[in-house]
């Protein structure tokens, strides 16, 4: 049986990071180079496909040894990373990665292998309960209520009308590309929701990004399209799909947002969500082969696939630690506003 195994940290963030290790159980990393030869039983560890994952994905490759990519978990924290708030949860894949739908991954295996016990499932329900009252996502700082005339209309205000939601990326995105689509999917997508839904409208929710300016949206040249609503507040993904009767995606993660709440899904493209016939797709992926509840995708996606960090303590968690403390916060936010 081998000995505990060494990482090698293939970017100097992770190799400064000591979260990772104490979560994973192991000791303090190497600096992994791309040059520099891994010792016996090594575990090369980078970041998804961010050029540190393809690095230690190559050099596990090249001598032997296993790798292991991370990625944030689906519940990561109440603020973005980008403002400092630290990841809650921490996606481990020693297979590949979620969001790349061109070849396998651990949570692909997880949801095609089906290892789902009665108890793991009652726990997925409470963790599906708990997501629905609490309103989480993957991050949750956007805002709560929505203003009935935010979503006006020149539709009379006498009638609610039937409204579809289709969700635009940032260009450039790697889960676009990873996903299996491109920026014409996008008009194609927007061209379908309009013809497949003539009785309704179609409003387009701009990434957070791209309001702030400092990205490009992948349906930017379509603002000049007659008879498309646009969104332009960063609300929470629960407070904004409330009001949305079908959600068009790419591979956004509001996709599994709006799954969640039990909303009816159209993926362009294949995110790890897409394939278990619980969503439309318009893109097939023949490794996916099962199909799968709800509940089920949950179980995977929450609890066999990330880890958690518990706030307080900073020690190994579980996603209950997390999702209370969020909530806690949410609520403490509302509470001041």
């Amino acid at each position: 049986m081998r000995n505990r195994p060494t990482p090698y940290a293939f970017s100097f963030k992770l190799f400064i990071d000591g979260t990772w290790p104490k979560l994973l159980g192991l000791g303090s990393p190497r600096m992994g180079f791309p040059w520099s030869k891994l010792a016996e039983n090594a575990l090369a560890v980078g970041w998804g496909r961010k050029k540190s994952g393809l690095r230690a994905e190559r050099a596990a490759r090249r001598w032997g040894e296993p790798m292991l990519l991370l990625e944030e978990g689906f519940l990561r924290s109440y603020g973005l990373g980008a403002s400092g708030a630290r990841a809650l949860s921490l996606v481990t894949d020693d297979v590949g990665i979620y969001y790349d739908a061109t070849r396998p991954s651990r949570l692909e295996n997880l949801l095609n292998a089906g290892h789902f016990t009665p108890e793991l499932i009652t726990e997925a329900a409470r963790v599906l309960r708990l997501i629905r009252q609490a309103g989480l996502s993957k991050y949750n700082i956007g805002r709560q209520i929505i203003p009935a005339k935010e979503l006006s209309s020149s539709a009379s205000s006498a009638s609610v009308p039937k409204r579809i939601l289709v969700v635009d990326q940032t260009a450039g995105d790697a889960s676009i590309r990873y996903g299996l689509a491109n920026t014409a999917a996008f008009s194609t997508m927007l061209e379908a929701a309009i013809d497949e839904n003539p009785d309704a409208e179609v409003w387009v929710k701009t990434h957070p990004d791209v309001l702030a300016g400092k990205k490009k949206g992948c349906l930017d040249a379509a603002h000049h399209r007659s008879g498309i609503h646009w969104i332009s507040e960063n609300w929470h993904p629960h407070a904004l799909l409330e009001h949305f009767e079908r959600v068009y995606v790419a591979t956004s993660q509001m996709g599994f947002d709006a799954l969640l709440l039990d909303k009816p899904v159209t993926c362009f493209g294949v995110p790890f969500y897409a394939g278990w016939g619980l969503t439309d797709d318009r893109q097939a992926c023949s490794r996916r082969t099962a199909k799968r509840t709800l509940l089920e995708l949950v179980a995977a996606a929450y609890l066999q696939y990330p880890r958690y960090i518990q706030p307080e303590t900073a020690k190994p968690g579980t996603f209950f630690d997390v999702a209370e403390f969020v909530a806690r916060q949410k609520r403490m936010v509302g509470f001041w506003e």
